[in-house]
């Protein structure tokens, strides 16, 4: 990026990924972060509503299938996925703001010692208006070959697309290039979009 338009770069409180699952969104927030640090020398921290979920069946999971849920690879996510999604959905059900309120108080601690906040996991509308009401921004995530994994992502997914303020369809890179390639791809759509000096 050219440095005569760093100055005109936004730096929204929140920003939201949102996408179907292995679309890659812990892949671009973690582009997002390296890019403020690097460009605006500003702090971003990632937040998931999906480590709350974490939190809750950890010692479960670590009783139950030995190991744990906060730190294990794509084979043991694999084999947990059922138990998370319908930990979360149960919640959900019981208190429909159960999740948000798990986040919020983060989010805020993040905010008010000046951090800006990426949240890698949006999948309900009730988070998206929370996001926008909290002066957040949405990019809706796309990547060719990509498809909802359940019915839950087909039904929660598609409305969080409408509400969304942007869109990046991201591309299908060689393993050993996909950071690399994400990060260009996020180094030009923040020049693009979020640039006021333009």
């Amino acid at each position: 990026m050219r440095q005569k338009n760093l100055q005109g770069i936004r730096a929204p409180k929140i920003i939201a990924l949102s996408g179907y699952a292995t679309v890659g969104k812990d892949t671009v927030g973690n582009a997002i972060i390296t890019y403020y640090a690097a460009m605006l020398n500003k702090t971003y921290k990632r937040v998931a509503f999906a480590d709350e979920v974490r939190k809750d069946l950890d010692p479960f999971i670590k009783n139950h299938y030995g190991f744990s849920c906060i730190n294990c690879d794509k084979y043991q996510k694999r084999i947990i996925r059922g138990l998370m999604v319908g930990h979360g959905e149960s919640k959900r059900k019981q208190n429909p703001e159960y999740w948000i309120y798990r986040v919020k108080q983060l989010i805020k601690e993040y905010n008010d010692g000046g951090c800006g906040v990426i949240i890698t996991d949006l999948r309900y509308e009730n988070e998206a208006q929370f996001v926008k009401d909290n002066g957040g921004v949405i990019i809706h995530l796309t990547r060719n070959g990509i498809k909802a994994p359940n019915s839950n992502e087909a039904l929660s997914i598609p409305p969080i697309a409408l509400l969304a303020d942007y869109t990046m369809n991201l591309t299908n890179y060689r393993e050993d290039r996909v950071f690399e390639g994400t990060y260009n791809k996020v180094h030009n759509f923040i020049n693009k979009y979020f640039n006021n000096g333009k």
